[in-house]
This record gives structure tokens, sequence and C-alpha cells, in this order.
């Protein structure tokens, strides 16, 4: 339990992050901030949502950011939340997402 702990991060300095394969890893904030950036929120408020999102947890899961973020999107900016959550509906349709991405970022400046 105590190896588990420590590999964990639990007792680092380091945030980890607990994939959905269950791999930990360390946390890196700029996948975070890509992932806000892609789905069109505004570079001022970006920041303020990765850091209210995971704020001083050291160890946080995936699904928990996941769904931290689409919680305070759809709040504050429910058209930016529709555009997030969109990659993941597709992949939980089971479709390939890469010919999506590249087509839709297109679309999506056409809506703005």
């Amino acid at each position: 339990m105590e190896r588990e702990i420590i590999e964990c991060g639990y007792l680092s300095d380091k945030r980890r992050v607990i994939k959905a394969s269950g791999l930990v890893e360390e946390f890196d904030e700029d996948k975070l901030i890509l992932s806000l950036v892609r789905s069109g929120l505004q570079a001022d408020k970006v920041a303020e949502i990765a850091e209210e999102v995971v704020g001083e947890e050291r160890v946080i899961s995936t699904e928990d950011i996941y769904t931290r973020v689409k919680s305070v999107l759809q709040e504050r900016y429910p058209e930016i939340a529709l555009k997030y959550m969109l990659k993941r509906a597709i992949m939980t349709l089971g479709l390939k997402a890469t010919p999506l991405e590249q087509f839709l970022p297109n679309s999506w400046r056409r809506m703005d």
C-alpha cells in the first residue's frame, strides 16, 4: 500500500494524472490548456479554467478532469462546452475522429 501511495504521487511534490487505462503519469497542464484552446475558449480564460478544474489536487483522473471542465464550461460558456464534448461523443460512437478533426475546425470558424 505504501508503495502505491508513493507511486501515485501522494507523497510527491509533482502532480499526477490517472489515465483511463490505469496508467499513472506526471500531469501535463499543457494538454488541458490545448484542449480548451482547441474548443475555442478565449486565451484569457484558459488558465483560469485550468486552475479552477485542477486546483491543488496532487492526483486526479482524466475522467475527473473531463467532468469538471465540462461542468464549468456548460455553466459559463455553453457553446464552448459543446465543442469540448464533441470529440468524446464521436469516440463513444466508435468513429475515427481524425478526419473530423481536420474538417471541424474550419466549420467551427464559420459558426463563430
